[in-house]
């Protein structure tokens, strides 16, 4: 599976984890919490486009699991928990003897906040062309919006961005030439996680997905 279909995958679980009124601390909510998500991304066509066999779900389902009890053993139940490379590498060897193949930043708060953060994924970036200006704006997939910090780009020298670190940006005296732009977004409630993409200008509007 793609990274950015994993990560909207992770979303599933996010939301599902807000929803469950147990202690999310708790291994048996976490392991049942991810086993519904699961349920819910196999059977979600824009991620999975070959639904997998009862078995094979069964099979996920197991690693899934024995990914939960690995990675909740590692770190404490209580208090923030921050990345160190000693953590992710116990983490990482966690996922392989699992055999989850795929990974992604994740920041976990638990405890007093119960709360879960997750790195921020740019889905989309739209050029429209308006009068003189070129308006930026992004699709963004998170949990929080509110926790993103924007640098938009142009890798040409004729033209400048205004508003470079804000969620729509624009480009003036833009006169339909060709011209590439790039976002690059923080996501500070996910430990910093930084996510990249460029566009480059076609026709108006011209959409770019990833």
């Amino acid at each position: 599976m793609p990274l950015r279909h994993f990560t909207v995958s992770i979303i599933f679980l996010a939301t599902q984890l807000n929803s469950t009124s147990g202690d999310i601390a708790s291994d048996d909510v976490l392991k049942a919490s991810a086993s519904s998500a699961l349920t819910k991304i196999v059977a979600d066509s824009t991620l999975v486009q070959s639904a997998p066999t009862t078995a094979k779900k069964s099979q996920l389902t197991a690693s899934l699991e024995q990914a939960v009890d690995g990675i909740t053993d590692k770190i404490s139940p209580t208090g923030i928990v921050v990345e160190s490379p000693t953590l992710l590498a116990e983490i990482e060897t966690v996922l392989e003897t699992a055999n989850i193949e795929d990974t992604v930043s994740i920041t976990l708060s638990m405890g007093g906040g119960r709360s879960l953060n997750f790195g921020a994924i740019i889905t989309k970036i739209e050029m429209r062309w308006i009068a003189n200006s070129l308006v930026l704006k992004a699709d963004i997939s998170d949990d929080d919006l509110s926790s993103i910090e924007y640098e938009w780009a142009t890798t040409s020298s004729d033209f400048s961005v205004t508003n470079q670190n804000k969620p729509t940006a624009q480009i003036f005296d833009f006169q339909g030439s060709s011209l590439q732009v790039s976002l690059s977004t923080t996501d500070t409630a996910a430990g910093g996680f930084i996510d990249n993409a460029s566009c480059t200008w076609q026709t108006n509007p011209t959409v770019c997905e990833f």
